[in-house]
């Protein structure tokens, strides 16, 4: 059985990969991309064999290995809600996205899964652009939205994930979308209180481009997205250092908060990974 290469832009301190490789087996991150000095030392330790690129702009199809998964949460600065709302067409830093688009269009993966913050959604903030890039190139895209509340972590943390695949290529063979069991049945129920979710949509479907905002909100039953044994994990760590109050005394602490900041969950980026399997689009590569 072969490995499923996978490789990470914007890889903060690589929570997008560490979920994927425990979703898909036999998976491995052959190389990432990252600038910041603090999250490369955390990349060089848990991925040692892995190449190590600093500048997204420099790297391209003549300094990396074609893989079979890209995956990347490119810069949301310009696309927040606590931003001045430039978007991907006129923000200097969101628009780092077109260097993801153009390396998903050197190597053509199987898989490109993008992360960024909702209100990459609304109207004029770039969900158009990403859409319009993917088609460019042949690639169909689905996205949801998905908490990380919904795995029991002590905070809300909603951001939208975007899966695109080759156009020729269909995820399973029942006509069924990609997050169908995410947001297709009812609701879900958490502690008590009942969570609104985003449906998922294709890049085929005209809902997406007539809307001031780009989603829909529907009722929804549980999905078996808790019924994970983690809900526990987020338990085991105090919310607040147990020492000097918010000063805990560790190294680095400020680099660490802003490198957690900015790191998308792994639990979440693992039930997207698992999805994918679940499509049957990786079926041919093993």
């Amino acid at each position: 059985m072969g490995y499923i290469t996978i490789g990470s832009l914007f890889s903060g301190i690589g929570g997008f990969e560490l979920g994927l490789e425990r979703a898909i087996p036999n998976s491995k991150t052959i190389w990432q991309v990252e600038q910041n000095k603090y999250c490369q030392g955390i990349l060089k330790k848990h991925w040692p064999e892995a190449t190590l690129h600093n500048d997204i702009r420099e790297v391209n199809h003549e300094n990396v290995h074609p893989v079979n998964i890209i995956c990347g949460g490119f810069p949301c600065q310009d696309i927040s809600a606590a931003g001045k709302g430039a978007g991907i067409e006129h923000g200097t830093r969101s628009s780092l996205w077109g260097e993801m688009y153009r390396l998903i269009d050197e190597l053509r993966p199987r898989v490109a899964v993008m992360e960024n913050v909702p209100a990459l959604l609304w109207k004029g903030r770039g969900m158009h652009v990403v859409m319009s890039n993917l088609a460019q190139i042949g690639y169909d895209a689905e996205w949801t939205i998905i908490s990380a509340r919904q795995f029991g972590a002590p905070h809300l943390r909603k951001r939208v994930f975007i899966v695109a695949y080759p156009n020729q290529i269909r995820p399973r063979q029942d006509g069924q979308q990609l997050f169908n069991k995410i947001n297709r049945n009812g609701t879900e129920i958490h502690e008590g209180r009942q969570e609104k979710f985003t449906d998922s949509y294709s890049i085929t479907d005209p809902f997406y481009v007539e809307t001031k905002q780009l989603t829909k909100s529907r009722s929804c039953v549980n999905d078996g997205i808790q019924q994970r044994n983690n809900k526990n994990y987020w338990k085991k760590f105090p919310t607040q250092p147990p020492l000097r109050h918010r000063n805990d005394g560790i190294s680095d602490r400020l680099a660490r908060l802003r490198a957690l900041g900015n790191a998308i969950v792994p639990q979440c980026s693992e039930y997207i990974g698992q999805c994918i399997v679940d499509s049957g689009l990786l079926d041919d590569l093993y």
